[in-house]
């Protein structure tokens, strides 16, 4: 519906909202805010408090494509979004995902960005220039040709960007656009995203944990809690030291934080798994060239290195997705001649998209399926209960795996992943998108493993302070070879 005599800017106007018709829990609960019009609002608050699912309503992909709407309403420059067309939508407000793969449509940087333009009606003669100019504003004009199976996270970040650039939308809706990039990467992002601002006066509205990217640009902060209610507003680059207990209070990410004291780091003793000569790499082109390194029994070791560097190849290798040159050892054992069924107790692995791993219809039952292989009965339910409590996830028990959150995800992913008791588990970035008390809940539950029966972690992260607060070694990936650090 078309209610021109509404004022610009966004407007949510007591916004009730559900997932399943069945459930009486509301994500978002009877939301009144305003957002005005051409300004940087940055959403924050706890995990799993509905910020994202706010924002989806905001682009008008909810309801059209999942829950429903009990109350009121939201608008956006006076439209409601969920009854327009996508393409419709698309000139009014753009959406960048969380997990940019959900998005994208086709299997080329150049085959998204023509789809894109061709969605929007575009002139088939002019669409190479604007292509190359959308690439080029980036930085990313070397990727054109590059299929995306073989980009970084904040690769496919920077092209979800070009295709803003591409539509011209009034406004930008952002879902943790900074979680699976490096700090310098991120700093890109801003400056680009306030370069759209500027030249086009484009409004910008992001979710996000971590408001320090952010205030280069940002006018203001919007504090979120239990269904996505506003806690706290006028929130600025000039005042944020006024809310630090605030902050501390819902989880908020701030600078200068510390998420754990260090704890004492003995010698390393036995290697568990051992990588020699590790070569790999996409379409003729080497991502990782004469990797070597050894991860310890009962020891935390952690992965950093700027988007691109290989680190999630690194980790699929481990995983055994892509095939490489060179030896892994695994326990002394080659890891391309262990059976796949071998590996469950061995090698695990939290995917960088924990959607990639779930097999069970509630998070209920993906906590039952791992921790199956070991107990039964009573004493099955007991543990699966325990695991949901000690990840802030039991009242979400009966939800898919697929509703919750992106942190709420990543946190089921790691608890169900050290319920099969593993030797080494492998983790891609086990805690972006978390607020800082999920963040500590999930590095407990692994430190835990860790101290009790001698795990080997190995993590990546963009976060230094978490490598430098939890890691007993540290490897910079760059060039294609890990590089051993005292710190980081």
């Amino acid at each position: 519906m078309n209610s021109t005599a509404d004022p610009g800017g966004i407007r949510c106007e007591a916004l009730t909202f559900r997932y399943m018709e069945t459930s009486k829990y509301k994500v978002v609960d009877h939301v009144d805010m305003a957002i005005p019009e051409g300004k940087v609002t940055i959403l924050t608050g706890p995990s799993g408090c509905g910020k994202s699912t706010l924002l989806y309503l905001m682009a008008g992909i909810y309801p059209q494509n999942a829950g429903i709407v009990d109350e009121g309403r939201v608008t956006v420059n006076g439209e409601e979004m969920g009854g327009l067309y996508p393409h419709e939508r698309a000139r009014i407000a753009g959406m960048m995902f969380q997990n940019p793969d959900l998005q994208f449509c086709m299997d080329t940087v150049n085959g998204e960005l023509a789809f894109c333009l061709e969605n929007m009606g575009e002139d088939p003669a002019e669409m190479d220039g604007k292509i190359q100019e959308a690439l080029s504003f980036c930085g990313i004009g070397h990727l054109r040709d590059r299929a995306f199976h073989t980009l970084s996270g904040g690769e496919k970040q920077k092209v979800m960007l070009a295709c803003t650039v591409l539509i011209r939308p009034r406004w930008l809706l952002l879902d943790e656009p900074f979680a699976n990039i490096d700090p310098a990467s991120a700093q890109v992002l801003v400056e680009k995203l306030g370069q759209l601002h500027r030249e086009r006066g484009m409004g910008i509205v992001a979710v996000d944990h971590q408001l320090a990217p952010w205030l280069p640009i940002m006018d203001e902060a919007v504090l979120l809690g239990e269904g996505a209610r506003v806690r706290q507003r006028g929130v600025t680059p000039g005042n944020l030291p006024e809310y630090g207990e605030t902050f501390e209070e819902m989880g908020i990410a701030f600078p200068g934080r510390e998420y754990c004291s260090r704890r004492e780091n003995n010698a390393p003793g036995e290697a568990v798994l051992t990588v020699r000569g590790l070569c790999a790499g996409y379409d003729g082109e080497k991502i990782l060239d004469g990797l070597d390194a050894d991860f310890y029994k009962g020891k935390v070791h952690a992965v950093t290195g700027a988007s691109g560097s290989g680190k999630s190849t690194f980790f699929s290798i481990l995983c055994r997705i892509v095939p490489y040159e060179g030896s892994i050892l695994l326990e002394g054992e080659e890891l391309k001649r262990i059976r796949k069924k071998a590996m469950a107790h061995r090698l695990g692995f939290v995917f960088q998209n924990p959607q990639d791993q779930f097999v069970a219809q509630s998070v209920y039952e993906e906590m039952e399926v791992s921790l199956r292989q070991t107990y039964e009965g009573e004493k099955l339910e007991a543990k699966v209960k325990e695991y949901l409590q000690e990840t802030g996830l039991w009242r979400y028990r009966r939800m898919s795996p697929f509703m919750l959150s992106q942190g709420q995800q990543r946190r089921l992913a790691v608890a169900a992943l050290l319920a099969y008791d593993c030797k080494v588990l492998v983790c891609d970035e086990p805690t972006y998108a978390q607020d800082v008390r999920s963040l500590k809940s999930v590095m407990k539950l692994m430190m835990d493993r860790v101290r009790e029966k001698g795990l080997t972690l190995i993590f990546s992260t963009h976060d230094k302070q978490l490598a430098r607060d939890y890691a007993d070694i540290f490897y910079t990936l760059a060039d294609g070879k890990l590089e051993r650090r005292e710190g980081v």
